[in-house]
C-alpha cells in the first residue's frame, strides 16, 4: 500500500513551490512598468546660444527648427520675412528669403517644412509657397513658386501638412497632416502620400487623436484652447515599415500601428502620476472664467487626473526622446530609447524649451532667458561618467 509523504516532504515540497512563484518577491522588474533614472548617465553642455541672427534682427518667437543632411539648422522666426541658416556650432552662414512680393521674396512666412534632399518649402503671405533647395556649393536657390488653390475638403482630408514630410527607400514621400474635426473629439493626425507641391495625394491613414481641444464662444469671439495638461499624443511614422508610432501622455505603452490598423504595444516608457499643479490650473480657469462666463465647469472636466505622464516626445531616426513628469526635479527628466523602450540613456533640462530638433547626440532648442530675450542654442549630451 502506497505510503502518504512524510511531513517534512510536505514542507519542502511548499517552500519550492513558493520559492519559484516568483510573483510575490519585492524585486520583480514589471517591463510594463520601467523604473525611473535616479542618476543621469549624460550631462546636458552647451555649445553655442544665439539672440540675434542678422544685423539689427533679434529673435522675437522660432517657430521651427530644422536640421540639414549635413547637421546645419534653418531657423523660422516668428513675424519674420525670411529664414536663417546657421552650422550645429551655432556660427551664421546664410538668409534664406527676403523681402517683398517678387521671387523668393516674403512680407511674411507662416510656416516652414523640409523635405528629403533639403529641399525647403516656405508658405508666406497670400497663399504662397515658394521652393529653395540648396547647390553643389551649399548656396540656395530660388527653384519655383506658386499660389495653393485651396479646395473644400470632405471628411477628415486636410490640403498640406503641417509639420513633418518623409521619404521611403523607395523614393516615394509622405506627409504628417493635422486637423480639427468634432467627430474626432480634438486635433487629429494622420499619414498621407504627397506630390512634388507637397499636396495629399493618398488616402487618410490611420488618423488618431493628439490633442484635446475646447472651443469656447463669447459674443463674436471665439477661443479655441489646447493645454499640455489635456490628452496629447506624439504621431510619427516609419515609411519603410507602413507604420505610425504613438505615445500617449495619459499611458507609458510605445503603440505601433500597422496599414490595417492593428495596435501593438512594442514597448513601455518610465513614467511617475504626479497630482496636478493646481495652481497653474487654476489660472487658466480664471482667466477664461473672466473672458468666457460659465467655462469653467467645461474646462475643468478637459483636465487629466494628474499630471502628464510626457510633456514632450521626438522621434531621431531609431530613438525616441522622451521628456516626462517627475516629482523630483533635481532627478533626471529626459530618457533616451530605442523604439521598443529599452532606455539608453537619461539626463536632465534644467531650463523650459519652447522647441527641440534632435541630431546625434546635440540637441537645438529655443528658450527665453530672465530677461525675456529669444535664444537659439545648442546642447550636446555627453557621457557623466556615472
Amino acid at each position: 500500500m502506497p505510503q502518504s509523504p512524510t511531513p517534512l516532504l510536505f514542507v519542502l515540497i511548499t517552500i519550492f513551490i513558493l520559492l519559484g512563484s516568483g510573483s510575490s518577491s519585492e524585486e520583480d522588474y514589471d517591463v510594463t512598468k520601467p523604473a525611473l533614472p535616479e542618476v543621469a548617465t549624460l550631462d546636458f553642455v552647451e555649445r553655442f546660444r544665439v539672440s540675434d541672427p542678422a544685423e539689427n534682427v533679434s529673435f522675437n518667437f522660432i517657430h521651427k527648427i530644422h536640421v540639414l543632411s549635413d547637421g546645419n539648422l534653418v531657423v523660422q522666426n516668428s513675424g519674420d520675412y525670411r529664414l536663417y541658416e546657421f552650422t550645429q556650432d551655432g556660427e551664421f552662414v546664410s538668409e534664406i528669403g527676403s523681402q517683398g512680393r517678387g521671387p523668393g521674396e516674403f512680407l511674411e512666412i507662416w510656416n516652414s517644412m523640409v523635405s528629403p534632399g533639403d529641399t525647403l518649402h516656405v508658405l508666406g503671405d497670400n497663399m504662397s509657397h515658394k521652393v529653395f533647395a540648396r547647390s553643389a556649393g551649399g548656396e540656395w536657390e530660388f527653384i519655383r513658386e506658386r499660389t495653393i488653390q485651396f479646395t473644400p475638403q470632405e471628411g477628415l482630408d486636410r490640403q498640406i501638412p503641417e509639420d513633418k514630410i518623409l521619404a521611403g527607400s523607395d523614393g516615394q514621400t509622405y506627409g504628417i497632416f493635422q486637423g480639427y474635426d468634432e467627430s474626432m473629439g480634438g486635433t487629429y493626425s494622420y499619414v498621407s502620400s504627397i506630390s512634388h507641391d507637397i499636396e495629399q495625394t493618398g488616402d487618410v491613414s490611420r488618423p488618431f487623436l493628439i490633442a484635446d481641444l475646447i472651443v469656447l464662444n463669447q459674443d463674436d469671439h471665439a477661443f479655441a484652447i489646447t493645454n499640455v495638461r489635456f490628452f496629447n499624443a506624439f504621431f510619427s511614422y516609419l515609411p519603410d515599415s507602413d507604420e505610425v508610432i504613438l505615445v500617449k501622455n495619459n499611458s507609458n505603452e510605445i503603440l505601433f500601428v500597422d496599414a490595417s490598423g492593428n495596435e501593438t504595444v512594442r514597448g513601455y516608457l518610465p513614467f511617475e502620476q504626479v497630482p496636478l499643479n493646481m495652481d497653474e490650473v487654476n489660472g487658466m480657469v480664471n482667466y477664461y472664467r473672466n473672458e468666457v462666463p460659465g467655462s469653467a465647469n467645461t474646462l475643468r472636466n478637459q483636465f487629466l487626473e494628474h499630471e502628464p505622464y510626457y510633456w514632450r516626445v521626438l522621434q531621431n531616426d531609431d530613438r525616441l526622446f522622451v521628456h516626462f513628469e517627475r516629482s523630483e526635479k533635481d532627478k533626471p527628466d529626459w530618457v533616451i530609447t530605442t523604439l521598443d523602450g529599452e532606455v539608453m540613456g537619461s539626463f536632465h533640462i534644467h531650463m523650459y524649451i519652447q522647441h527641440l530638433a534632435v541630431n546625434g547626440n546635440r540637441l537645438f532648442v529655443s528658450t527665453t532667458g530672465d530677461d525675456g530675450t529669444v535664444y537659439l542654442a545648442g546642447f550636446d549630451l555627453v557621457d557623466s561618467g556615472s
